[in-house]
């Protein structure tokens, strides 16, 4: 990966959580907790909560990458941490600015070890295999990609509904 592909990457991981402010930009607070009548559907306060703590897992992730390069990460069950860890109480622009400062302060941490061979640092997922860094940052630059259709689509049959 060249210089310049890591830059963009970094700033791509750094400054996707702005587009998930801006889509809520205008958005009745109501359609935070609205449920589609889809199976399985979060409300987008429940995608926010969850965003933050996929972020708490990049961090660990990625620093675990360059410490301790080819190291085993834990699998998280995802629906066990909406289930029980209230979800639905989170404050969205508070969270929203916690993402903000865990992505800022991981952009940074990546800036600071462009110059390395980011193939030599990686973790072993015990269900996708080895990940390098680069497809580490990319998992959570579309991690959030994923989460904004849901959300465009949370907001669009919220509106249907009124």
């Amino acid at each position: 990966m060249t210089l310049n592909e890591k830059r963009v990457l970094i700033e791509r991981f750094r400054h996707a959580i702005d587009e998930v402010e801006q889509r809520l930009k205008g958005v009745d607070e109501k359609a935070w907790d609205f449920v589609p009548q889809i199976a399985d559907a979060w409300p987008i306060r429940a995608q926010i909560a969850h965003l933050l703590d996929a972020d708490m897992f990049a961090w660990g992730r990625i620093r675990k990458a360059v410490a301790q390069p080819d190291a085993a990460v834990d699998v998280w069950d995802q629906e066990a941490w909406a289930a029980r860890l209230d979800y639905a109480t989170a404050d969205v622009p508070r969270t929203l600015d916690h993402c903000r400062i865990v992505r800022d302060a991981l952009a940074d941490f990546l800036e600071s070890i462009i110059d390395e061979d980011w193939d030599l640092f990686a973790m072993n997922h015990p269900e996708r295999g080895r990940k390098d860094l680069a497809s580490i940052v990319t998992i959570y630059v579309d991690h959030v990609v994923f989460h904004l259709d849901l959300i465009d689509r949370n907001i669009k049959a919220f509106r249907a509904s009124a």
